[in-house]
């Protein structure tokens, strides 16, 4: 009986451990001990909508309660790149001297938001009495500001990493690839910039050095300028001979350049300033004809022998033969005429498939 009974006692402890309210539910206490300058906050209470589920519930309200602690982290945010605007330009022995963090600069991270919050905690109770939902999510300043350093840290080193990638893909002409990696690392630097502006928020008297402020505007510089020397596109030589029954066929080789170029592909005359020389031999054969009444209709084939070379390596990538049939009730050249029209778009797609990554 006293094992019952002290069963008893144990359930109904836990029971009532489990109603009781925690204390952040107070918001008393959450003035006092995750107050603003200590901690950033968030708290939402809401109730069950009709077909939604206990944990779903707990889990939409969880995600309020997430939304506005990162809200006051950007709020926070906005709050210190206004007070940098406001000083950016100051006057010192009569000269203009401009800060680090310039308006372009400062605008550019006002229109971001915060991506994520590392260390942020949700935690979450159901009022057992009203089955109301409440949550509170939370992050020690301190620790948010930890976290962010060593972030920061991190991302300048892939950074640098990505740097070196780029510089030895240039070596190799794979500007396909650089190009992605330039994206990348500029991708990178912009969360870096904004971590910068929110280890600010937290700590006003941080200095450029305490930010990494130079390190990270060199390597945005060096990104800028691989962005600026790509710019151009993909290098391509074009070796391009097609003819309608032995006269010269200018228009392949024109809609070829023009999807090259619809692709971002810039021209080169000299094959070893190319990334890829493409080069490709049409011509007509004469298939048949068929009387129908008094009409004709002639029947042409076109033949488009295309290679493709990578520079880079200077290897054939691509070699194959392309035919399209074609036919006219006027003459032979107008039937050909009609089977390059067919040819010259499977070959444009033929050749940016290989060509633009």
């Amino acid at each position: 009986m006293l094992v019952c009974v002290l069963c008893l006692f144990c359930v109904v402890s836990v029971a009532a451990a489990q109603s009781a309210p925690p204390a952040w539910m107070d918001a008393q206490v959450r003035e006092t001990q995750y107050s603003k300058a200590l901690y950033y906050s968030g708290f939402a209470f809401g109730e069950r909508q009709p077909g939604e589920s206990v944990d779903e519930t707990v889990q939409r309200i969880k995600d309020k309660a997430r939304t506005e602690a990162v809200a006051s982290v950007q709020v926070s945010v906005e709050q210190t790149i206004n007070r940098v605007n406001e000083n950016s330009v100051r006057t010192s022995n009569g000269t203009t001297d401009v800060v680090t963090n310039d308006r372009t600069h400062s605008h550019a991270l006002l229109q971001s938001s915060i991506k994520d919050v590392p260390g942020l905690t949700v935690d979450s109770w159901v009022d057992p009495s009203t089955n109301k939902i409440c949550a509170f999510a939370y992050v020690s300043k301190m620790d948010l500001q930890r976290k962010i350093e060593k972030r920061i840290t991190v991302n300048l080193t892939k950074v640098s990493m990505t740097k070196d990638r780029i510089i030895d893909l240039l070596g190799k002409g794979d500007k396909a690839q650089a190009r992605q990696d330039v994206a990348q690392g500029l991708s990178l630097i912009a969360d870096v910039e904004a971590d910068q502006m929110t280890l600010l928020a937290i700590d006003a008297s941080l200095t450029s050095e305490d930010l990494s402020v130079a390190e990270t505007e060199s390597l945005k510089n060096d990104f800028i300028a691989f962005e600026s020397q790509l710019a151009h596109g993909i290098y391509v030589k074009c070796d391009i001979n097609a003819t309608l029954f032995g006269k010269p066929y200018s228009r392949l080789a024109q809609a070829v350049r023009k999807g090259l170029s619809d692709a971002g592909c810039s021209f080169v005359d000299d094959s070893s300033a190319a990334d890829w020389v493409v080069s490709i031999q049409g011509s007509a054969r004469e298939y048949n004809s068929a009387q129908y009444g008094s009409t004709t209709a002639y029947f042409v084939y076109v033949d488009v022998d295309v290679s493709m070379t990578d520079m880079r390596s200077g290897l054939v990538v691509f070699s194959d033969q392309l035919s399209e049939k074609g036919s006219h009730t006027l003459r032979l050249e107008e039937a050909a005429r009609e089977a390059y029209r067919k040819v010259e778009t499977k070959l444009c797609e033929t050749i940016n498939k290989q060509i633009i990554k």
